[in-house]
């Protein structure tokens, strides 16, 4: 008796230990594949179920075939599976080609007329078009169109040719005329043609008609009245009144006979829109400009009633023309430092913007250990002088086995070098294991994969609750 080493994994298929067909469906590692160290056993499971029970059905049909299908027979395995295929279609091959056409498992027969097992005298009835044949009035019909090669038809006597006569369609004979023959006497087409004026230089009378021609022709062909407004009205245009003639419209030109030049000469006066120069002062009551108001000298912007303004004289500094002073109620922001004297006031003495002097004092005192802001919060951060910024906090509760982005307390203006990430449980249960895996590091962020090791019950089935825990440095 044929054998097989094939087994089923996980046959038990328990579903504390396997997935269902809707988690596997729905897993994120069976979309993307498995990341590294975070094998899921409920997962795997059911993977290794499904591909063990394909193997051992095309195992089982091997045997059943009278074949041995052990595992360490790759070759075997693969001959005696075509082997397999081969005979069953083979089989059943034979057994088609034994039915007898009634009993044809298609309902197929040899005589298409006993389908269904009926006789009758029209279904035996056999036309003349599946005999290859003509019907009998088919025959007559094609013989009624030919002559019989051998008639005794002739053809008469000729006459001798009468030119005074002619035979009607009646077989009656009749004299030839002109009214007899369907034609006009001379005397009668003198009589017509005289009432019709010659092709070369007619007179005309009455009122003559002829086709219009379409707007725009330019031929040999009659113009029409009705050519001739049509003609005006679209030199016009549709003008008004005052200015549908001539004489009005040389009016209305200054009676220039050069208009066009005139025109001209005054245009190349003026600038363009497109862009050009001036060699005049512009006067106007605003500006406005989407692009930069360029100066191409060392003058800028000047205020002509005050005498201040902006110019540059070299590639470093915007200079205050004429010395003058800037004047705010805002603040002034200068990230590299302010050079020259610092002068302050009476209602200011004590102050450097809004910043008291004891705030100074408390800055300076903060440089010799090297930090310089702070928030010293559950979430908080630390700023030093360098420029490293060190954040610490607790996130909210994570998803397990997925991916999320956790916000930063406070944004790394350049980078985050390194994100640490403890777990904290918000509930206690033995055997409840959780850790984080960092994915990505961005400015604002992290993005964190929640995994779990344990095999607690209430872990298996998402119930343990946890939260991540981080301390983050960055610049």
């Amino acid at each position: 008796m044929a054998k097989t080493n094939f087994q089923i994994f996980n046959e038990e298929n328990a579903p504390e230990r396997t997935y269902n067909d809707s988690e596997y469906k729905e897993a994120t590692q069976r979309l993307g594949g498995v990341m590294p160290g975070m094998a899921l056993s409920r997962m795997h499971n059911k993977m290794y179920y499904q591909w063990s029970a394909m193997c051992k059905a095309i195992a089982n049909l091997i045997v059943n075939h009278g074949h041995d299908c052990m595992d360490s027979d790759v070759a075997g395995i693969t001959r005696y599976l075509d082997e397999t295929i081969t005979n069953a279609a083979d089989t059943e091959v034979k057994k088609h080609r034994t039915k007898t056409p009634l009993d044809h498992p298609d309902g197929s027969v040899t005589t298409a007329k006993l389908a269904d097992k009926s006789v009758t005298s029209a279904k035996l009835a056999v036309s003349a078009g599946e005999l290859g044949a003509y019907t009998k009035a088919e025959t007559d019909a094609r013989l009624n169109t030919k002559a019989p090669l051998s008639h005794g038809h002739h053809i008469p006597t000729p006459e001798a040719a009468n030119n005074t006569r002619f035979l009607r369609n009646d077989n009656s004979w009749a004299a030839v005329t002109p009214g007899n023959i369907g034609a006009y006497t001379k005397t009668e087409t003198d009589e017509r043609l005289a009432s019709k004026a010659p092709l070369a230089s007619p007179a005309l009378t009455g009122t003559p008609t002829a086709p219009t021609a379409g707007r725009g022709t330019n031929s040999t062909q009659i113009a029409t009245t009705a050519f001739v407004v049509q003609a005006i009205t679209a030199l016009i245009n549709g003008a008004p009144g005052a200015l549908d003639t001539l004489q009005e419209l040389a009016k209305a030109l200054g009676n220039d006979a050069n208009f066009a030049a005139t025109v001209t000469n005054a245009l190349a006066g003026k600038v363009a829109k497109s862009g050009d120069t001036m060699t005049g002062r512009l006067t106007a009551p605003s500006v406005l400009v989407d692009d930069w108001f360029r100066a191409l000298g060392d003058c800028g912007l000047l205020f002509e009633k005050y005498g201040g303004g902006w110019h540059m004289t070299d590639n470093e500094w915007i200079r205050a023309y004429n010395g003058k002073n800037i004047y705010t109620t805002g603040k002034i922001r200068c990230n590299a430092g302010f050079e020259g004297s610092l002068r302050g006031t009476a209602d200011n003495a004590n102050k450097l913007g809004d910043k008291s002097l004891q705030w100074m004092l408390e800055q300076i005192k903060a440089a010799n250990t090297g930090i310089v802001a702070s928030n010293l919060q559950q979430n908080g951060w630390i700023k030093f002088a360098n420029g490293i910024i060190l954040q610490w906090g607790s996130w909210g509760e994570s998803v397990q086995e997925k991916s999320q982005w956790f916000t930063f307390p406070l944004a790394f203006p350049s980078r985050c070098f390194k994100a640490i990430v403890g777990t904290s449980l918000l509930q206690e249960h033995i055997n409840a294991d959780l850790g984080y895996q960092v994915i990505a590091l961005e400015r604002t962020r992290a993005k964190i994969m929640t995994q779990h090791f344990s095999t607690h019950i209430l872990n298996v089935l998402g119930q343990i609750k946890a939260a991540p825990e981080f301390i983050a440095i960055g610049i």
